[in-house]
């Protein structure tokens, strides 16, 4: 996911995590989201930090299988570290509600 510098910190990246988490819930039946992130990018950081994710525990064999298939396929910087987050069913119709408030406000 990526964010043009002239839009970033006026909350499209959060809309942007919001509307995929939305779709890869309902469509797809997901209910943990992972993600690598630059660990130099402080603005990203804070938000997947602030939006729940936490740094993922790699001893986990297959955590540490995924992240090195990740990172061979996408071609992962070596800097960037993965996180995870649950998505709680008790989030899920809130979160619902906030992303068609979201999608309202589109042009």
């Amino acid at each position: 996911m990526a964010v043009r510098e002239e839009f970033r910190r006026r909350g499209c990246g959060q809309l942007l995590l919001e509307g995929c988490e939305g779709i890869a819930r309902r469509n797809y039946g997901v209910s943990e989201i992972y993600l690598h992130v630059e660990e130099e990018n402080a603005g990203a950081l804070k938000m997947y930090k602030q939006s729940g994710f936490t740094s993922s525990d790699m001893r986990n064999p297959t955590i540490n299988r995924m992240d090195r298939l990740l990172r061979l396929v996408l071609r992962v910087p070596k800097a960037a570290t993965l996180y995870s987050r649950r998505i709680f069913k008790d989030l899920l119709e809130e979160e619902d509600v906030e992303f068609q408030l979201a999608e309202a406000m589109l042009p």
